[in-house]
């Protein structure tokens, strides 16, 4: 067993901490997070986020994900993401920030400073969604990575759209979907894992986001809106029982906006009670 696996690449945190030291204060739900002398927690170096990996596992890592991205990342995250890049570097860049975002919630990620350690976010990921990352295959057709131009402050949200935790068939049989949401100077980024449920994200819709996994496009971020970094309010009912006899077979309806119900007109018919 190696020292682990940088959920942050060491590079990607030297190259940020080459150009300043971090000038934001670690908190949780708001709150700041205080060291032994009450004082706010701020450090001049970047934490690193580590996860326990064998060599073989990090070395697969490194030559399928970081390798193939590393200069793009280079180039376009100093510019706040922004900068001409060809669709297979935003695919590589795709592929990048997926694992970030799958291991940045892993159960077993730890940050070098325990109090930051106590108030870490565990995301709703599972072992089998991580074996992509390793094992060779693509990302799943499922699994979906969005991205759109963000500044670091609230604003009003554009859109609402529904994202159930956990969806129960009839036969009481349950499928999790989980997601991880990270912002960036320039760029938000939301992983989903909608097995069986397309979703129609309204952003992409519009022209002000992409995807990434499956559809990464050619051009510069910069030329999509400036949104706050809230500008999709997912709704997460704790679960959703689709009525009887339907299936996550990519036949529903797409999950997609929000509008004056708590469920999108097109899924009353699909969704028999939603936990909310």
């Amino acid at each position: 067993m190696g020292k682990g696996e940088h959920v942050w690449p060491a590079w990607f945190l030297k190259d940020a901490d080459a150009a300043g030291p971090p000038s934001f204060r670690w908190s949780s739900n708001g709150e700041a997070l205080l060291n032994r002398d009450d004082a706010p927690l701020h450090f001049t170096e970047r934490q690193r986020l580590l996860v326990p990996a064998c060599r073989s596992c990090n070395a697969t890592l490194d030559t399928r994900l970081e390798k193939p991205a590393k200069q793009i990342v280079r180039r376009l995250a100093p510019n706040s993401w922004a900068g001409d890049a060809e669709a297979h570097e935003w695919a590589a860049v795709g592929l990048w920030f997926a694992k970030i975002l799958l291991l940045a919630t892993h159960p077993l990620a730890m940050h070098q400073h325990p109090k930051i350690n106590k108030h870490r976010i565990i995301g709703d990921w599972e072992t089998e969604d991580f074996l992509w990352l390793i094992d060779g295959t693509p990302p799943p057709s499922d699994l979906s990575l969005w991205a759109f131009r963000a500044e670091q402050e609230k604003g009003t949200p554009t859109a609402r759209v529904l994202l159930p935790k956990v969806v129960q068939l009839d036969d009481g049989s349950t499928t999790r979907f989980p997601m991880t949401l990270i912002t960036l100077d320039g760029i938000c980024l939301t992983l989903v894992y909608h097995p069986g449920w397309a979703i129609d994200h309204p952003l992409v819709a519009e022209g002000a986001a992409w995807e990434l996994l499956h559809n990464a496009p050619e051009g510069d971020l910069a030329d999509l809106p400036i949104l706050p970094f809230n500008a999709i309010n997912w709704r997460r009912p704790n679960m959703v029982v689709l009525a009887d006899g339907l299936r996550l077979d990519g036949t529903l309806p797409p999950l997609g906006t929000i509008t004056d119900s708590p469920i999108p007109g097109s899924l009353i018919d699909v969704i028999r009670t939603a936990s909310f």
